[in-house]
């Protein structure tokens, strides 16, 4: 959630702003974890809270910028037991996800016919998984021929087990799985067929707030995930698909060209936010890796959501099923046998989130320590310089002769020589009493 206030609006009034509107959206009012201030620019901050949403713990997060011209906020939140790249994102803002592309694990993913992902090193921040993010692709239509006409084979499917306890999937004879948990896993055929499960990441929007603190704390821009969004599924796919070409061809690795949508049907989405759109995407596609160009056809379940509008960065997840042109056919049932296959162990994950929340809570609780003692110091150094200011109002004063008078009824203000303000100030209140109030030097400094 972003907004814009006035200018010199101060952080202090931002967050007076925020928590009523927090306590409506979330049903009570948020509990805060820590504060930290800007240190090179003491008026902005960051405010650090946790709540519940519909039930489900939370945390999140208020970045607040001051500027000359306005005051900016952006708001993030995300389930308290989300995936540890998805907390760190939150503790570390201006990191935003940074998915690795490696042209040596011939990986097939957003070049490799089109898919969601890179096949080979997918994005390292997924969200909470969901048992319905990898439902059944429906099937879809591929030039003349219906793939529903394909019968249904018999394949026989190895249990691979995530190794971190958060479910399992099946791999057939020939096929390879090294995925260590459910988030972003990929299934590797033996002739560059691929199946995404549980595929997610967040993507930066160009110009977008994270960018601008991308660029700010001088971070690797090569590797950030950056596309422009579009509540339209079809096109967030090829904006995304762009987004991980760029960082692949940085890389030397492969790249790819949506050749055809091939058709976009339009399904409910799983996911329970009001602005997610979801379809299932058919797609031909080329793949081209050091100048060899080969063609992919892919079968894709794709949602795309964002929490502020699109206007800083936006989110997906997906499924994906995606072969060579002259094969797919033949490859999708056991593509398809692959993807009905994954199951979630729920207290694998509740674990594994626990683990992560844990380890989030030792680094947020040192990094409010840090932040105590650096406000303790900002503190004691802001008063002695108040102190210090507040001891030569008075001598400047002196010299510029004159003190200001404030109507407190009308809130103007006029400046009275110093010598006569006295008795100026007490003329004008006998007629209305307390009305004129002077305010010396020193009371403008500070308090």
């Amino acid at each position: 959630m972003t907004r814009n206030f006035s200018a010199k609006t101060t952080a202090r009034q931002v967050v007076r702003a925020t928590v009523p509107d927090l306590l409506a959206f979330f049903g009570q009012k948020p509990k805060l974890v820590g504060v930290y201030q800007d240190q090179k620019d003491k008026k902005s901050a960051c405010v650090f809270f946790s709540e519940s949403l519909g039930g489900q713990p939370i945390k999140g997060i208020s970045v607040i910028k001051v500027t000359d011209d306005a005051t900016r906020e952006w708001v993030v939140f995300c389930q308290a037991n989300a995936p540890k790249g998805e907390a760190m994102k939150l503790l570390a803002l201006h990191k935003p996800s940074q998915p690795a592309v490696d042209a040596k694990a011939g990986s097939t993913g957003a070049g490799g016919g089109g898919g969601a992902v890179d096949a080979g090193s997918a994005p390292p921040n997924p969200p909470a998984n969901d048992s319905s993010a990898a439902p059944t692709v429906p099937t879809a239509s591929s030039g003349d021929s219906n793939l529903q006409s394909i019968p249904p084979a018999d394949i026989k499917l190895q249990t691979y087990n995530f190794p971190d306890g958060t479910g399992s999937v099946g791999v057939p004879d020939g096929w390879t799985c090294t995925s260590q948990t459910i988030g972003n896993c990929i299934v590797k055929g033996p002739a560059d067929q691929t199946v995404g499960l549980d595929l997610s990441a967040v993507v930066d929007v160009p110009n977008g707030q994270s960018i601008r603190m991308l660029r700010m704390s001088h971070q690797d821009m090569s590797r950030a995930l950056v596309g422009p969004f579009s509540p339209d599924p079809a096109t967030a796919l090829k904006n995304l698909i762009e987004a991980i070409n760029r960082i692949s061809r940085a890389n030397g690795g492969p790249t790819s060209t949506v050749d055809e949508i091939v058709s976009q049907k339009p399904i409910q989405a799983s996911s329970p936010l009001p602005n997610a759109r979801a379809a299932v995407i058919e797609m031909k596609s080329t793949k081209t890796t050091k100048g060899v160009a080969k063609k992919f056809h892919s079968v894709q379940q794709f949602t795309v959501y964002s929490l502020n509008g699109g206007q800083d960065t936006w989110s997906y997840f997906a499924a994906q099923l995606s072969a060579p042109e002259e094969t797919f056919k033949q490859d999708f049932p056991v593509m398809n046998a692959i993807l009905i296959s994954l199951k979630e162990n729920a207290a694998g994950i509740q674990a594994k989130g626990a683990a992560e929340q844990k380890q989030a809570d030792a680094i947020n609780a040192q990094t409010n320590r840090m932040v105590a003692a650096t406000n303790a110091n900002i503190g004691r150094m802001q008063q002695q310089q108040l102190e210090s200011d507040r001891s030569f109002a008075d001598v400047d004063e002196g010299i510029r002769g004159y003190r200001k008078v404030y109507d407190s009824q009308t809130g103007e203000e006029a400046d009275v020589n110093l010598g006569d303000v006295n008795g100026v100030v007490n003329a004008l209140n006998e007629t209305d009493p307390g009305r004129y109030v002077q305010v010396p030097l020193r009371d403008e400094v500070g308090p």
